[in-house]
């Protein structure tokens, strides 16, 4: 798993890299302001419905959450559940907004 800052999140964006962007925040969080082109999964569901959401375990997905934390667990599960290339957004959305 690899961790990135919001800076080096926003330069991918910019760059046109492709990559899913998954929101783990609570579906109220996620209706309160997203990332555009996120998919919202709370960290909860993460291991039960992931592999219906992104069937491809080498798909690139950049996970994030309101500060770090949760999306930092959820990528440890999706790591465990066999997904190579798994990156946490440090910061969050709070950091993402400002």
């Amino acid at each position: 798993m690899k961790n990135i800052s919001v800076e080096e999140f926003k330069e991918m964006q910019k760059n046109g890299e492709d990559f899913f962007l998954l929101d783990v925040r609570t579906k109220s969080e996620w209706d309160g302001g997203h990332i555009d082109g996120s998919i919202q999964l709370s960290v909860s569901a993460v291991q039960a419905q992931i592999e219906n959401i992104i069937p491809d375990k080498h798909t690139p997905v950049v996970i994030y959450c309101a500060t770090g934390s949760r999306s930092l667990i959820a990528a440890t599960f999706m790591q465990m559940m066999g997904y190579t290339d798994v990156t946490n957004m440090e910061g969050g959305y709070m950091e993402y907004r400002s």
